[in-house]
């Protein structure tokens, strides 16, 4: 049986509705709606309880990103665009930097 997955959709925009009427179509995923407005970053319990934290690319402040993953490294963030039909999937996954062999390392792992 598929676990059931949390997932909170910043915003009330166009972009965030129609990915809401399509999740709810979905009983593999528990849906959130959080109004975000202007510079609000997700800090509340719904975010902490989240897996995945979905937000529109074209109207997230620019620190949203890295705020996010600073304070909630384990979950899924994904940007969305519709306009361009394309997602972008940023990961809080963690590795401990000892020495420059470790970020050689890295590297190397993560190039296309």
């Amino acid at each position: 049986m598929l676990k059931t997955r949390t997932v909170v959709l910043c915003g009330d925009n166009l972009v965030m509705s129609t990915l809401a009427a399509t999740l709810r179509q979905k009983p593999r995923f528990q849906l959130r709606q959080m109004d975000v407005s202007g510079l609000d970053i997700p800090d509340g319990p719904d975010a902490v309880a989240a897996d995945a934290i979905v937000f529109d690319l074209a109207t997230a402040p620019s620190d949203f990103v890295v705020h996010c993953m600073r304070k909630h490294p384990g979950i899924l963030l994904i940007g969305v665009d519709l306009s361009d039909n394309r997602m972008m999937v940023f990961s809080g996954r963690q590795s401990r930097l000892l020495t420059v062999d470790d970020l050689t390392r890295v590297l190397e792992a993560e190039s296309p």
